[in-house]
């Protein structure tokens, strides 16, 4: 059976710590893109029609999606983010951040995506995790069909689901490693219902 699973993943990488201080506060569209359009093109110095990034650490996601920006060191991921690798020190060289943030606008087919974190020297890995949309559902005992899972860790799942006080996984490993497996059988049933959005909003830090 062919079936298209459109996911809205948006994934906050805070490997170091992170407030609303240092973070910012600017209303804009994520934490890279000041705004969809306006700036011009690296692609085309004719146009004028592609996103504008915030000054210190946004750059450009080119061709792959003219309209976004992503951190810098994860430009090269705009169009697939799934099985990435997040170094902070990586991150902290290109970006001057020593957070980050994956956006990735669509996620088609059966598919696990795997996220490595390696953290800097003293440094742990924390994922707050504020919303689920089709990830599996949890059937009294343990999840069935789909999780976020830390490698050895407990399983989150679930099909609709938003939490006040965000759920938080961590992990103190040298490289911690992030599975999430979305719940095909759901997704199978869905197939004719394409437009319908499922996200993941998690926070990390």
């Amino acid at each position: 059976m062919s079936w298209k699973n459109l996911m809205e993943l948006l994934l906050l990488l805070l490997l170091l710590l992170c407030n609303r201080s240092n973070c910012g506060s600017e209303r804009k569209v994520d934490l890279w893109t000041q705004s969809t359009t306006g700036c011009a093109c690296s692609f085309n110095s004719s146009s004028n029609e592609c996103a504008c990034c915030v000054p210190s650490g946004g750059c450009s996601c080119g061709t792959a999606s003219p309209n976004r920006c992503a951190q810098c060191g994860l430009e090269q991921h705009c169009a697939n983010m799934c099985n990435i690798t997040l170094d902070s020190r990586l991150l902290f060289s290109k970006s001057d951040r020593g957070f980050g943030q994956i956006k990735s606008p669509y996620l088609e087919g059966p598919s696990r995506c795997t996220y490595r974190f390696v953290p800097d020297t003293g440094q742990r890995v924390e994922l707050q995790i504020y919303r689920l949309v089709s990830i599996g559902r949890h059937n009294g005992s343990a999840c069935q069909g789909g999780w976020l899972q830390f490698e050895g860790g407990a399983r989150v799942c679930g099909r609709n689901k938003r939490f006040d006080r965000p759920v938080v996984l961590f992990s103190d490993k040298p490289v911690a490693t992030l599975h999430m497996q979305p719940f095909l059988d759901l997704m199978l049933r869905e197939d004719r219902l394409a437009d319908k959005e499922k996200e993941i909003e998690f926070q990390a830090h």
